[in-house]
């Protein structure tokens, strides 16, 4: 139902949601999960917990992982900073592409469950960045070297 998916008036988002999307899509979509599932639980999340565990070694600060849908919840990690009376967050939206659907819901949620208790900055995508682009192209150099040896 969201604006920035779907850029219709709400009555047209609902029907196509109700009469298109919710019949079919959580089918399809537990079974694309199924498929990528690890023992621990979903792939992105411990990605993500990995990462903001290195995050937190490499620059001695404390590192909240949230997902805009799901667990852990921005609530819950805006709640845990609030309980060590963090009063200034960083918010580093983690998608490697700009799209208002992803970045701008997410700071948007940030800025709405914050509820200006905490002083909140947003670090801005990193999509083109030099540095993760050159970085992206090289392990797919690499996973794609090792598949196709003719590469």
């Amino acid at each position: 139902m969201d604006p920035y998916v779907i850029n219709l008036p709400w009555l047209a988002r609902k029907m196509i949601v109700s009469c298109f999307i919710l019949p079919f899509r959580p089918k399809s979509t537990s079974e694309a999960y199924k498929k990528i599932w690890t023992d621990k639980g979903s792939p992105l999340l411990l990605f993500s917990q990995n990462l903001g565990e290195k995050l937190e070694e490499q620059f001695g600060i404390r590192v909240e992982v949230a997902m805009r849908y799901g667990r852990p919840s921005i609530a819950d990690a805006l709640s845990s900073f609030e309980s060590r009376n963090v009063q200034k967050i960083k918010v580093l939206p983690l998608y490697p592409q700009f799209s208002d659907a992803t970045v701008t819901t997410t700071i948007n949620k940030v800025i709405e469950e914050n509820q200006e208790k905490a002083n909140i900055s947003v670090i801005p995508p990193f999509y083109s960045n030099e540095a993760f682009v050159k970085s992206s192209a090289n392990v797919i150099a690499e996973n794609l070297s090792e598949k196709f040896d003719h590469l």
